[in-house]
């Protein structure tokens, strides 16, 4: 846009101040966004650091999400079900060795037996299918190869499954 003549320029400064209050309008309608917070667990287990790997999914079939973390002191899996917005119950998944360097998780059905299991590093816990009705139920633990800290799912070869991509130090890998 080429701008000539004095009129130009007072267009000018009306539009870049134009642009000043719009961002300063912004600026404070976002500092003044309040957000509503739902606790689903205080305290969780173990001291208060060391979550890894975090998921979300629907683990029960109840058509709601449901979550699940790894806690590194723990060394164990646990999931949330969400019975509604303040009420989650607290469930272990298992409990493995690698949780102690776990920082990746992802949420899939890796068997395609319509469950959503968590994948970890290098572990992978299956959904036993029978959360609904009994939400403790052992998850059944099986490794896999490879799996760094950092795990999450893609579809990175366009065949419509996903793929668990993970990285570790220097490695990237699917």
């Amino acid at each position: 846009m080429v701008i000539q003549g004095h009129s130009a320029r007072r267009r000018a400064v009306e539009i870049g101040t134009l642009v000043l209050i719009c961002a300063w309008v912004a600026v404070g309608a976002a500092a003044e966004m309040k957000w509503t917070h739902f606790v689903i667990a205080d305290p969780l287990p173990g001291s208060s650091w060391g979550t890894g790997g975090i998921g979300l999914a629907d683990f029960d079939g109840d058509g709601d999400l449901d979550m699940a973390i790894s806690r590194r002191e723990t060394q164990t899996a646990y999931w949330y079900e969400r019975k509604d917005d303040p009420t989650w119950v607290q469930h272990v998944i298992g409990t493995s060795e690698t949780f102690a360097n776990t920082l990746g998780a992802a949420a899939l059905d890796v068997d395609h037996d319509g469950f959503v299991d968590m994948v970890y590093r290098g572990i992978w816990f299956k959904n036993p299918g029978v959360l609904a009705d009994r939400p403790d139920t052992p998850w059944q633990v099986y490794p896999y190869d490879g799996g760094g800290h950092d795990v999450i799912a893609a579809d990175i070869n366009g065949n419509g499954k996903l793929d668990i991509v993970s990285y570790d130090g220097h490695v990237l890998a699917w």
